[in-house]
């Protein structure tokens, strides 16, 4: 866990909480450190949503490479106000492979990490979390 993933945190919490002001205060400190120049201070929003949407930009930009993008769009879209429905446009590489339009819908089962095949094996208990058979 990075330093800045913990202040980013403890933003949301305060964004939660309908602590606007303290929530942005943390962002502020966070930009003080990575902004050089130009404008740093974020100004404090009138809603919890505009304040919530300026934390999670805030994480997308801090912890752009692993995994956190991923697991924070599943624990977001189980928020109707923060679900995200993402849509790619992959363009035409060669006349062989078309170009094709991804769409991932916030409620999609590729969000669920199904268990391995090997733990499935060797704990017959366990079961899919997926809506798929076992395929042994």
């Amino acid at each position: 866990m990075k330093t800045t993933e913990v202040y980013l945190m403890l933003a949301e919490c305060y964004a939660r909480e309908n602590k606007l002001t303290e929530a942005v205060d943390i962002l502020n400190q966070l930009r003080a450190k990575r902004i050089l120049s130009g404008t740093v201070n974020l100004t404090v929003p009138a809603t919890r949503k505009e304040t919530m949407e300026l934390v999670i930009n805030e994480r997308r930009k801090e912890l752009m490479f692993g995994f956190n993008r991923f697991f924070d769009l599943k624990r977001l879209n189980t928020e109707p106000e923060y679900a995200k429905t993402i849509t790619r446009v992959f363009p035409l590489v060669n006349k062989t492979v078309p170009q094709k339009t991804y769409t991932l819908q916030p409620n999609s089962r590729l969000y669920i990490v199904p268990f391995p095949l090997t733990a499935l094996m060797k704990n017959p208990k366990l079961t899919l979390n997926t809506d798929e058979k076992v395929p042994f």
